[in-house]
C-alpha cells in the first residue's frame, strides 16, 4: 500500500507516504557533507534557541557546560568549555538527531596551550560518526586535524590551516569500542542534567498558540529550526495526561481513528495544517514502526514516511 498526499501551506509543502524499506547507506563523503551542513544550520539558529548553562569552578579551573534546544524541546548542541591558567579546551558536539545520534554525529575538540617560545599553540580534532557500508552505525569514518602555532596577539583562527586526514585504516587511530560509546552518550547524559535546571534563555517560554492541541513528535523539526510535525486529534479538548505513556516517555494511542498529524510553527506554537498522516505518537521510532521525515535544506517543503518492517515467514 502506497499513498501521496500533497498538502500546501504558505511557506510549508508537506508529502507523505506509507513504505516498508529503508534507503541505502550514503557514502562516507555524502555523511561527511550531510554533518557539515547540519552544523552551519544550528550555528545559524542558536540565537533563537533555549539555552541551558551551568558554570563550575574547581582548583583554579573552570568548566562551562552548555546545551542548546530548539521548539521542539529536542537537543541541537552541547558545548564544554574548560580553562585553566593560561590552558583552554572547548568540545562541542553536534548530530542529525540526538536521540538516534550512531545515526550521526560530529565532534569539535579544540585545545589551546602556552607555546614555548610565547604566543598559542592551537590543536585541533573533527570526528565524523556514522555509518559504515557493511551496516555497521555509530563509528568513526573521518578525523580531520590542525595544528597551528600563532604570535602573541596574532588571531587563533584556523580557518586557514590546512586539515589533515587521519589514516582510519591504522588500528591504532581507530577508538574503541567503549571509547565510541562514551563519545555517543556525553552529549545527552550532560544535557539531560542541565535541563533539569531552569534555563537561562527559552524565547518560547511565554507563547502558547495552538499549543493545547497537538503535541511535538520529537526529530520531526525542520533545519532552521522553525517548523516541526506534531500529532494531535480531531475532537477537543485533548487529555493528553491520559495518553502519556512512562515506559516510552511519550504521547502515544493506538487504533484511534481521531488521529492527526500537523505542521506546526514553533516559534508561534501555531498549527499550519495537516500532513495528510497519522503518525499515532510524539517519538520517530517505537520498535519497528518509524516516522520518517526528511526536510528540504531551505525547510521549505518536507517528506514524512511512515515505515514498517515487514517480516517474511
Amino acid at each position: 500500500m502506497k499513498r501521496n498526499i500533497l498538502v500546501r501551506f504558505p511557506v510549508v509543502i508537506g508529502i507523505c507516504a506509507l513504505r516498508c524499506s529503508a534507503a541505502g547507506t550514503l557514502s562516507v563523503e555524502e555523511q561527511v557533507k550531510t554533518l557539515a551542513a547540519r552544523y552551519g544550520q544550528v550555528e545559524d539558529q542558536l540565537a533563537r534557541s533555549i539555552r541551558c548553562t551551568r558554570k563550575d569552578e574547581s582548583s583554579g579551573a573552570t568548566t562551562v557546560k552548555q546545551a542548546w534546544f530548539n521548539g521542539a524541546d529536542d537537543l541541537i548542541k552541547l558545548s564544554v568549555e574548560s580553562r585553566n591558567s593560561n590552558e583552554r579546551e572547548l568540545t562541542e558536539y553536534f548530530a542529525l538527531d540526538f536521540e538516534n545520534d550512531y545515526d550521526g554525529m560530529f565532534m569539535l575538540v579544540r585545545k589551546e596551550t602556552p607555546a614555548p617560545a610565547g604566543g598559542v599553540q592551537v590543536e585541533e580534532s573533527r570526528k565524523y560518526l556514522g555509518k559504515e557500508k557493511s551496516g555497521g552505525n555509530g563509528v568513526l569514518i573521518r578525523e580531520l586535524r590542525k595544528s597551528a602555532r600563532f604570535k602573541p596577539g596574532e588571531s587563533t583562527d584556523t580557518v586557514h590551516t590546512p586539515n589533515v586526514t587521519v589514516d582510519l585504516t591504522k588500528e591504532a587511530n581507530q577508538p574503541g569500542e567503549d571509547q565510541l560509546r562514551e563519545i555517543l552518550n556525553a552529549p545527552t547524559k550532560m544535557a539531560e542534567e542541565l535541563r533539569k535546571g531552569a534555563p537561562d534563555f527559552d524565547p518560547f517560554a511565554d507563547v502558547k498558540g495552538d499549543s493545547d492541541k497537538y503535541r511535538v513528535i520529537h526529530g520531526s523539526a525542520s533545519p532552521d529550526g522553525r517548523f516541526a510535525i506534531a500529532l494531535g486529534f480531531t475532537r477537543e479538548p485533548v487529555d493528553w495526561d491520559a495518553l502519556y505513556d512512562k515506559e516510552t516517555e511519550s504521547y502515544y494511542t493506538e487504533n484511534d481513528e481521531g488521529i492527526r498529524n500537523y505542521v506546526v510553527n514553533l516559534a508561534q506554537k501555531k498549527i499550519l495544517g495537516e500532513t495528510g498522516a497519522a503518525w499515532a505518537g510524539t517519538r520517530r521510532r517505537y520498535n519497528h514502526p518509524e516516522c520518517v521525515l526528511t526536510w528540504s535544506p531551505n525547510s521549505s517543503f518536507f517528506v514524512q514516511l511512515l515505515a514498517n518492517k515487514v517480516v517474511i515467514r
